[in-house]
């Protein structure tokens, strides 16, 4: 019970921090502790598999980001979650704030990475111009950008739970319903957190590779 009731409050503490006016985090300091959790199991410029599913079995992952006052024009535009996007280096490299619990290389503003597989729970909820769509897109490591649309909505939320594995993709991208292509999103939040640890789709951290993925998602 005591385990429930703390992860409540974790993911109610996320939300709300969402929720609250968009602050600059990306200064927050970072422990030797925090970068030894990550960097510090890298050899070789890989993490083991081994040691991905001890480090991964342990961690407790959920968030929300939003985005405001966002305006696509094009045919299929990929939603920007603006307004809680950290900037944060460690050593060069990119990495979030702790205050978003969430890992290196795994949010680029607009594409969920997740380093840990697992069940998660996704949800997509907006404020959009009448004509718009929105498609949720998932994209398994090997198969074009941006993978496959797997749950759409015009009518301001979404939500599903589904496995996703080490590097696979989530993204959200709006589409016109109509002949007017010009759509107005005056906001939009995309929360995930994770459920539970599956084993079988972790595989090692190759950190070239991954920095290549976060690169080309840019």
């Amino acid at each position: 019970m005591k385990i429930i009731i703390r992860c409540c409050y974790l993911f109610a503490s996320l939300l709300m921090a969402a929720a609250a006016p968009a602050q600059d985090m990306s200064n927050e300091e970072f422990t030797d502790h925090d970068f030894e959790q990550f960097f510090g199991q890298i050899e070789g410029g890989k993490i083991s598999l081994e040691k991905m599913i001890a480090r991964c079995k342990q961690e407790v992952v959920g968030f929300t980001f939003a985005g405001l006052d966002l305006q696509h024009n094009g045919e299929r535009e990929r939603i920007d979650y603006n307004q809680t996007r950290i900037k944060g280096s460690v050593d060069g490299r990119v990495m979030r704030s702790r205050h978003y619990n969430i890992s290196f290389g795994e949010w680029t503003g607009s594409v969920f990475k997740p380093l840990c597989s697992g069940l998660w729970s996704i949800g997509v909820d907006f404020d959009a111009s009448p004509n718009t769509r929105v498609d949720l897109y998932l994209r398994k490591p090997g198969e074009e950008r941006p993978g496959q649309a797997i749950l759409s909505s015009s009518s301001g939320h979404l939500s599903l739970a589904l496995p996703l594995g080490t590097g696979d993709e989530i993204s959200t991208y709006t589409v016109s319903v109509t002949d007017k292509p010009q759509r107005t999103i005056p906001q939009a939040t995309f929360t995930a957190y994770k459920i539970a640890h599956i084993d079988k789709y972790m595989t090692e951290f190759d950190e070239a590779a991954w920095n290549a993925d976060v690169e080309a998602l840019k």
